[in-house]
């Protein structure tokens, strides 16, 4: 009996949930037509003062600047210029959490309403696998048909002999 009474009311409330749907659905839309716009109008310039925003979202932890360290030890050691190698470190550790965050907020406001609007109104939502297809080929632009995922574009020219690129030879 109590779960004849529950399934009652859901059934009862469904019509509220609908109008709840398509008011937010009218929102979400202004709001991916907002971040489209916002892609169009915002220059290089603009999203780096947006980041400097975020710069303190960015911070390394000293485990990850550590491995950075490691990583580039020969290059930071390298005194051909006079920079002090700790200089160095600082200056690369700085420019690459000034990628992150630039990163970051392109992701928040473009990508993330993209993906919202998607999940609400595509109707391969409910299919993981072509949800991914589609997030990858459309949103990430990096289609399963790229090899290289958008690292190698024949129409650039690279001034390396085959533009670069080493294909595994049989010896």
């Amino acid at each position: 009996m109590v779960e004849q009474d529950q399934n009652g009311k859901a059934i009862a409330i469904a019509p509220l949930a609908i109008t709840k749907m398509v008011t937010e659905a009218s929102i979400l839309r202004s709001i991916m037509q907002g971040a489209e716009l916002l892609g169009k109008i915002t220059d290089e310039p603009a999203w780096t003062k947006i980041a400097l925003l975020h710069l303190k979202d960015a911070k390394l932890d000293e485990r990850s600047i550590g491995l950075i360290k490691r990583q580039t030890q020969g290059l930071l050691n390298d005194t051909a210029d006079g920079l002090d190698p700790a200089i160095r470190l600082d200056n690369l550790v700085e420019q690459f959490q000034r990628s992150i965050a630039l990163d970051t907020v392109r992701n928040e406001y473009m990508l993330r309403t993209k993906l919202y609007g998607w999940l609400l109104v595509d109707s391969n939502r409910n299919d993981i696998d072509k949800l991914n297809e589609k997030v990858y080929a459309e949103l990430f632009l990096t289609p399963r048909s790229d090899a290289w995922l958008g690292l190698f574009s024949p129409e650039t020219y690279t001034a390396l002999e085959h533009g670069g690129v080493v294909k595994n030879r049989e010896q």
